[in-house]
């Protein structure tokens, strides 16, 4: 090879191998952060990004870019919605698509499926609440809630009752409580259908919109509680301690504090984000989310079903010396995640 071609070859190659060199350190120099990736949906992505700026209470954790994951999925996972260290998210993904997920699942005023009415003494009557039903179970609590008023004394038995529906929780807090009383405090999310815009509302008390119902004025109450008492029935736990002097009775309550929305989407998968937080309006029950909501009275757990009613028939009516007319021993199912949820028509909002 000529001298002149060699030395060109020479300096061809050190250029190529200074490139080399330059370029990892140009892109170390110039990346800023993480970098938008590619979709498969792009509108997808659109679509939660939205609805995430729009019902999520958690604002402050949000990534400024949601192309920065390489999928939906990743975004909703990324705000670390989840509690006591479990892998539960509440803010995810729905199984199935459209409102077809979310109908009741009997009938209004289904005899049993709800609600369950027991006599347990002249004096004191049971009313066990399995879940707050989409639909359903506050005419099951009407059609039943007649029979309590010969009784003075009402328990409240919201064990294993996971929570559901807040649209139905706070009509049924309304038949308990006076019109006008606050009866927890909440921090959530509002959307403005006019003006198209979201805001975070900073706490304030929720307020009942309707008297008490006849037949449960001037009432003492006792509400049962457990471990599974979650979310939606914590609520109720709450408002009758602080708003009606009820005993809590029982183990220390799961402890769910937030509340999501259900949005099922046309089309596409719905999604659940959690778009409320809830503490009670004293230091009684206070922020119980993360840590549940300790009762008046501790009852050891394990105990049968007539002992542990008997024992709080005697808290209401210290004077009793006989057997409870009707001991439950009906199984209460348990709902499948504990939840405090509305639902919430996509079209309030405008399409991605």
């Amino acid at each position: 090879m000529p001298l002149k071609q060699h030395r060109l070859a020479n300096l061809f190659w050190f250029l190529l191998r200074s490139l080399a060199l330059v370029f990892p350190l140009l892109f170390c120099f110039c990346e800023t952060g993480p970098t938008l990736t590619q979709t498969s949906d792009p509108i997808e992505f659109e679509s939660v990004w939205q609805y995430l700026k729009v019902y999520s209470i958690y604002q402050e954790r949000l990534p400024e870019h949601a192309f920065i994951f390489e999928t939906p999925s990743l975004l909703l996972q990324s705000l670390n919605d989840t509690i006591k260290n479990c892998t539960v998210h509440y803010t995810k993904y729905l199984d199935g698509f459209g409102y077809a997920l979310y109908t009741a699942s009997g009938k209004a005023g289904q005899s049993g499926s709800d609600i369950i009415f027991d006599e347990l003494t002249d004096k004191t009557c049971q009313i066990a609440i399995k879940e707050f039903t989409t639909g359903s179970v506050h005419q099951e609590f009407l059609s039943c809630i007649g029979k309590a008023a010969p009784y003075p004394n009402v328990i409240v038995d919201l064990r294993r009752n996971g929570g559901g529906d807040l649209d139905e929780l706070t009509a049924i807090v309304d038949e308990f409580l006076p019109a006008g009383k606050e009866y927890i405090m909440a921090r959530e999310r509002s959307y403005n259908r006019e003006t198209r815009e979201a805001v975070t509302l900073e706490w304030h008390p929720w307020t009942t919109q309707s008297p008490a119902h006849t037949a449960l004025r001037n009432k003492r109450f006792l509400v049962r509680v457990n471990h599974m008492t979650a979310s939606a029935s914590e609520i109720l736990a709450a408002a009758l301690n602080e708003c009606a002097s009820a005993l809590l009775v029982g183990q220390k309550t799961y402890g769910k504090g937030i509340g999501q929305i259900k949005l099922p989407r046309r089309g596409r998968q719905g999604l659940q984000i959690t778009y409320l937080q809830l503490k009670g309006m004293s230091e009684r029950i206070g922020d119980y989310h993360q840590s549940g909501i300790e009762p008046d009275s501790l009852l050891a757990p394990g105990q049968d079903e007539e002992t542990e009613l008997t024992a709080i028939v005697k808290m209401l009516e210290p004077n009793f010396t006989g057997t409870i007319k009707y001991p439950l021993r009906r199984t209460l199912s348990t709902a499948s995640e504990e939840g405090a949820y509305r639902i919430i028509d996509e079209e309030i909002l405008q399409s991605p």
